[in-house]
Formats: C-alpha cells, structure tokens, sequence
C-alpha cells in the first residue's frame, strides 16, 4: 500500500473553504473475485448533477511561499501556504500562463518524488480556476505522454462523480513504458513485505516484480482519460449556476 508524506494525497480532491482540501488516498489493491464489482459510467440525465471542469492539466516543480497564521486561529491544523507550479501540459481547455497559483493549507511540503499533478479545474466568476479533482500518481512514459501506473483494480472502485480514475477506467487500460523508479510509490522501499523480505505481491494482481519493485505492465493515458470524461466540460449554464465558492482564493495563472 502507498505510504504518505506530510499530506494525505487524493484521486478524489474536492474543495473544502478557502483552501485545496487535505486529501484521502484511494489504495490500490486486489478486489475479491467472489463479489465483484462492476462500476457503471453515469447517464446522460445524471451527467448534468456531477461535478464539471474546464480545464484539465499536468503541473510540476511545487514552489512554496508559507504566509501568516490569522490571528483568531488557536489551534493550527495547515499552514496557509501559496504553491506556484509549472504547467507542464494542458490537456483540455485553455490556459493563458505558463504557471499556475493555489493557496491552500498544508501541514507540509508535498513529497519531494512527486515529480507531477493532474489538475481538474472549474472556471469561476471572478475569472480565477477551482480544483475539482487532483492526483499525483502519474509519471512520464517513455514516448513522452503522461500515464497512470495501475497494478490492481483500484478499490474501492471509483464512483459516479470522479474524473480521475472514471468509473469505467478497465476498458481504458493499455500497456505503457516508463522508468520504473519514476513511480516512487511502487518502489521496494514503499511496498509491503513478507517475512523472508520478498515483496507482497497480492496487492498487485496486474503489476510485475522487479528487484526495485513493482512495474505496471498496463496503465491510463492521461489523454486517454481526458477524452472518455468529455461529457463531463462545464456547459454554460452549468457554470453561471455553480457555487462561487466565498471565502476561498481563486486559482491564477501567470505567463
């Protein structure tokens, strides 16, 4: 199972008050064959209920710039901090800046191994960005495109309202090639062991061991995934009538 570092990370990011929430991580691993699950893509009537984005893009090299506690806090959980990142790739929708600006809360820095972050943003009235949905489980492949390593069926399985992985993520599965040290959360060091020191591989049906540690033979095209959540881009209307988010500092994006 994945380990942590300062901060829980999320497939299933959703904003919380004036910051990117703190995260949960969704474990990967084996699912009991005796009760599958067989998780369904939404409808085109429930499509118009679930969260949306505009813009969906891969960002890397995290700056920080920690700011003030406020005064009337006792009791400090996140550091109010603002992380600036390098837009690496915009995947869908349109970005005028080469970075990218979030203040959020943090009780530390984000793992130095984590080399990129898939972004879902949702446009706003204020002409800022908010966070849908973010990852950090993603590497670059050896044709340069971005993927998501996947070595198990990711339980519990993805709901109706996620973008990353969709609920329907099997039938996206290709092989991919990557360095396989780029996918630090599979590495010997962060995996479980059995007694005699072996990696356990039960959590890893689809993975393939290596003396570093487990490589995913197949995984998820970020582009791949993008285009299969198409129905998923904010329509007008959808936007005007989304929440404008109050006490939370919008997303900005500078050459």
């Amino acid at each position: 199972m994945r380990k942590l570092a300062g901060i829980a990370l999320t497939f299933g990011l959703i904003l919380a008050t004036w910051a990117v929430p703190q995260a949960f991580s969704k474990a990967l691993q084996q699912v009991d064959p005796s009760e599958p699950v067989k998780p369904q893509a939404a409808s085109s009537a429930e499509v118009q209920a679930l969260p949306c984005f505009d813009v969906a893009l891969v960002a890397s090299a995290p700056r920080y710039r920690w700011l003030s506690v406020p005064e009337d806090d006792d009791i400090i959980i996140r550091w109010p901090v603002r992380i600036t990142f390098d837009v690496e790739e915009v995947i869908a929708g349109r970005v005028a800046g080469s970075t990218v600006t979030i203040n959020t809360g943090l009780h530390t820095r984000y793992n130095s191994r984590i080399r990129y972050f898939l972004f879902y943003l949702k446009s706003d009235r204020s002409g800022g960005y908010r966070i849908v949905e973010m990852s950090d489980s993603l590497v670059r492949s050896r044709d340069g495109s971005f993927v998501i390593p996947v070595t198990a069926p990711f339980a519990p399985p993805p709901e109706a309202d996620d973008l990353n992985p969709p609920p329907d993520y099997e039938k996206l599965l290709r092989p991919i090639r990557y360095d396989a040290a780029d996918a630090w959360w599979l590495q010997s060091s962060d995996l479980e062991t059995r007694a005699d020191g072996s990696i356990a591989t039960e959590a890893h049906p689809w993975g393939v061991v290596r003396k570093s540690g487990i490589l995913a033979p197949r995984g998820l095209r970020v582009d791949d995934v993008v285009k299969s959540i198409a129905n998923r881009r904010c329509s007008g209307s959808t936007r005007k009538s989304g929440p404008s988010d109050p006490g939370t500092d919008p997303i900005r994006f500078t050459k």
